[in-house]
C-alpha cells in the first residue's frame, strides 16, 4: 500500500490500534485492506466489553474518520459513551454559534496542569441514514471551542454533570498522546519494520474497487466537455449568422440548422452512451478479477511483535512516569534513563525468601539517585519473581567517583 510518511508504495498491513485514556496502546487489529475507522470500530464492540467488563462505560474516543450516526447508535446501544469531532456534510459548512454564547472555563488535566477553554455548550440532532436504526435521530452533547478565532466542534452524549467541557476539550485532543507511541515505537522498536516475509494468499472473493469504474467516469466527464464545447460552437455560429456584416445578406435554412446540431447531436449521443456504460460498470469487483495473485503479509507474526512491543513501551511508560516529581529532569530524560537502566549490568543474588538485583551505576550519578530512588518503589510493591516465591529486591551499587 501507499505509505504516505514515507511517500512511496511498500508491503504493509493495515492496522487499528486501541490505546487507553493515556494514549498508551491497549491492542490492535489487523483490519481488512481499505477497511474504514467506523467499520472497524463497529466490529471491536465485543471485544472492548470483553475487555472493559460488563458494569462499566468507557469513552470511545475517535477522529472523523470514524464519523458514522449508525456507528454512534450502535455505540450507545452497546453501552459505551462516544467522543468525536463532529463533521460536515459534503459540500456544506458548519454554522458557527454566535460569539456572546461562548465563555472562558478553566479546569485542570490529568497532569495537574491548569486548562483555560473558551467553550459553548448546544445540542445537535443526527439523522441516520443507514443501518438498522435508519430513519430514526439522534441526540448528542456538542461542545464548541473558539479557538484562534476558529470554532472546533466535538460530540459526546455524556452530560455536563458527568463530563464538563473543558475535559470533553481536553481529553478530545489527548487522542494525540497515542501519537507518542508510534514516534517512539519507530524509533527504539522497529514498529515499522518486516517482521516477516511469510504471505497468505488474499480472499478472491474480496470486494475491491473495480479500476474501469474509473475510467468510466473519465468518460463521462471527457463526453460532458465535448458536449458543452459543441454547444458554445454552435451557439456562436448560430449568432454568427443570425448577425451578419453590413450590407450582407443570410438566408437560414432548415438545413443550415440542421448542419450545426449535428455535432451537437452526436457529442450528446456520445455521452449518454458513456453514462450508459458508467451504469453498467460495478464499482467493485472481486478480486480475483483484478489481481488474481495478490497476497497479503502473514498477520500471526506481526501480532506477536506488536504484542512484545506494546509489554516493552508500556513497561518503560509506566517506570518512566514514576520519575515524574522525583527526577528534575524527567520531562527531558526519563526514557532515555529507564533505558539506560534496562540494559544495565547487575548482580543477582538469590537469598532466603527473596531475589536481589543488585544494579551497576548509571552514566552519571544524578541518573544513578533516581535509579536508585526507583528501586526504592519497586521495592515497595513486593512482586514475587514468575514461578518461585522469591520477592524481587532492586538496589544499585554507589556511584564511583573519580578524582
Amino acid at each position: 500500500m501507499h505509505v504516505a510518511r514515507l511517500k512511496f508504495p511498500g508491503p504493509a498491513t493495515e492496522e487499528t490500534w486501541v490505546t487507553d485514556g493515556a494514549g498508551d496502546p491497549l491492542l490492535v487489529v489487523m483490519a481488512e485492506p481499505s477497511a474504514s475507522l467506523a467499520a472497524q470500530i463497529k466490529e471491536l464492540l465485543p471485544k472492548l466489553r470483553e475487555i472493559a467488563g460488563q458494569d462499566r462505560k468507557p469513552v470511545l474516543c475517535f477522529d472523523r474518520g470514524g464519523w458514522s450516526p449508525d456507528l454512534f447508535a450502535d455505540i450507545i446501544a452497546a453501552g459505551f459513551h462516544l467522543l468525536t469531532y463532529r463533521k460536515a456534510s459534503p459540500g456544506k459548512d458548519i454554522p458557527d454559534l454566535p460569539a456572546d454564547q461562548f465563555s472562558i472555563v478553566t479546569a485542570a488535566g490529568d497532569d495537574g496542569r491548569p486548562l483555560k477553554y473558551e467553550l459553548a455548550e448546544s445540542a445537535i440532532e443526527l439523522a441516520i441514514t443507514k443501518g438498522k436504526r435508519k430513519g430514526e435521530t439522534l441526540t448528542l452533547r456538542q461542545v464548541t471551542r473558539l479557538d484562534k478565532g476558529r470554532q472546533v466542534y466535538v460530540l459526546t452524549d455524556r452530560q455536563a454533570e458527568d463530563l464538563p467541557g473543558p475535559e470533553v476539550i481536553y481529553r478530545m485532543g489527548s487522542r494525540w498522546r497515542e501519537e507518542n507511541y508510534f514516534r517512539y515505537g519507530r524509533a527504539h522498536f522497529a514498529l515499522d519494520a518486516l517482521d516477516t516475509y511469510a504471505v497468505t494468499p488474499e480472499d478472491p472473493d474480496r470486494k475491491v474497487p473495480n479500476p474501469a469504474k474509473k475510467k468510466a467516469a473519465a468518460a463521462v466527464k471527457t463526453a460532458k466537455k465535448n458536449l458543452a464545447d459543441a454547444q458554445v460552437a454552435r451557439e456562436a455560429k448560430l449568432t454568427a449568422l443570425r448577425n451578419p456584416a453590413p450590407g450582407q445578406e443570410t438566408l437560414i435554412t432548415n438545413q443550415a440548422l440542421a448542419r450545426l446540431d449535428t455535432p451537437v447531436t452526436a457529442a450528446r449521443r456520445k455521452l449518454e452512451d458513456a453514462q450508459a456504460a458508467a451504469r453498467a460498470t460495478p464499482a467493485k469487483i472481486p478480486l480475483s478479477e483484478h489481481n488474481p495473485d495478490m497476497v497479503r503479509l502473514d498477520t500471526e507474526t506481526k501480532l506477536i511483535t506488536h504484542a512484545i512491543r506494546m509489554a516493552a513501551y508500556n513497561a518503560e511508560t509506566i517506570l518512566a512516569r514514576t520519575l515524574d516529581g522525583a527526577y528534575a529532569r524527567a520531562g527531558e530524560e526519563a526514557y532515555a534513563l529507564i533505558r539506560e537502566a534496562l540494559t544495565t549490568s547487575g548482580d543477582i543474588i538469590p537469598a532466603d525468601g527473596t531475589l536481589a538485583i543488585r544494579l551497576d551505576p548509571l552514566s552519571a550519578p544524578r541518573r544513578t539517585r533516581a535509579l536508585a530512588g526507583l528501586c526504592d518503589e519497586l521495592n515497595t510493591t513486593k512482586t514475587r519473581y514468575p514461578g518461585t516465591k522469591l520477592t524481587l529486591r532492586y538496589m544499585v551499587k554507589e556511584h564511583q567517583s573519580t578524582t
